[in-house]
């Protein structure tokens, strides 16, 4: 006889509600990193035509428009302490996105962004 155990946890009913708002708003990303395309690729044409002496300052432009997109990657990616662990049966101690911010931190304003952006009530509201 085999016997499976399933593990349920408080954040069962929370997670899917959350994955879906984070799946629908992956157009809103792309939209924000087109954005931030199109201003990198009109200083790329300012930067080849630029005098000289203002090219350093456009190219630091340009290096922070890349550093912007690439955090909105990056943010929403969460990691945890050890490269070899897996995240998915981590403590919430040990995971942290790319920025440095703790999971709950990030959760917290992932909802916060939610609620205010989106007028998306909390799982727990709702329920």
């Amino acid at each position: 006889m085999i016997t499976s155990f399933v593990t349920i946890s408080i954040n069962d009913a929370v997670i899917p509600h959350y994955a879906s708002i984070h799946k629908e708003l992956t157009s809103e990303r792309r939209a924000k990193k087109q954005v931030i395309d199109k201003e990198i690729k009109n200083l790329d044409n300012i930067i080849k035509k630029a005098d000289p002496l203002a090219k350093s300052r456009l190219v630091n432009a340009r290096e922070a428009l890349v550093e912007a997109r690439e955090k909105i990657k990056s943010d929403r990616k969460m990691e945890t302490d050890s490269q070899y662990a897996n995240g998915h049966n981590s403590e919430w101690s040990t995971l942290h996105n790319r920025s440095g911010n703790s999971a709950q931190t990030f959760f917290r304003e992932f909802v916060q962004r939610t609620e205010e952006d989106h007028a998306v009530k909390s799982a727990l509201e709702i329920n």
